[in-house]
């Protein structure tokens, strides 16, 4: 039960702001992480949540994830999507993806700097992609996914491998 509040809360959350970025940011973080039962001591909760929000790299995502396993056993969804949601923080910073806006099922994404993408990467996964996924019309730096995904852990997941395919 608690898992599908975090989840409602998320859902709430994402449909009252805009953009997948504000999802990525510290105080995101902290209005998904408010009711979980993974962890009691709330000081301690806190701490954790910041360290995972504030993650810049994979390596010290691991060591994080591997932290809490051991002292707290297995992750639960609510701390997945969490790790989720900075995984693809670290992704966006390898892309230099600059904005992630959501909009109507759509996802408009900016690259930073567009000539650090791999063209045969990007031309790949928009093949592969079944037509979900293409370049923006207007700008060749944006490039635009469609998601079906209502749920913020099926969401982040397929975000996460998508971008994966570009790094």
């Amino acid at each position: 039960r608690e898992a599908e509040n975090v989840g409602t809360r998320a859902a709430h959350y994402l449909a009252h702001h805009d953009s997948l970025t504000n999802v990525l940011n510290a105080d995101a973080f902290y209005e998904l992480s408010r009711g979980m039962t993974y962890i009691r001591d709330q000081s301690e909760k806190m701490e954790i949540y910041k360290k995972i929000a504030s993650v810049v790299s994979e390596s010290e995502l691991d060591t994080i994830c591997s932290e809490l396993e051991d002292r707290f056993g297995p992750l639960p969804d609510e701390v997945e999507s969490l790790v989720s949601l900075a995984e693809i923080r670290v992704l966006c910073g390898k892309l230099y993806i600059t904005s992630m806006k959501e909009h109507h099922g759509e996802i408009e994404i900016t690259f930073g700097k567009v000539h650090v993408i791999n063209i045969e990467k990007y031309m790949r996964l928009i093949k592969e992609s079944g037509g979900k996924i293409k370049p923006s019309p207007h700008e060749a730096n944006k490039m635009i996914i469609t998601t079906d995904l209502v749920d913020l852990k099926e969401k982040s997941a397929f975000l996460r491998d998508k971008l994966m395919q570009l790094v």
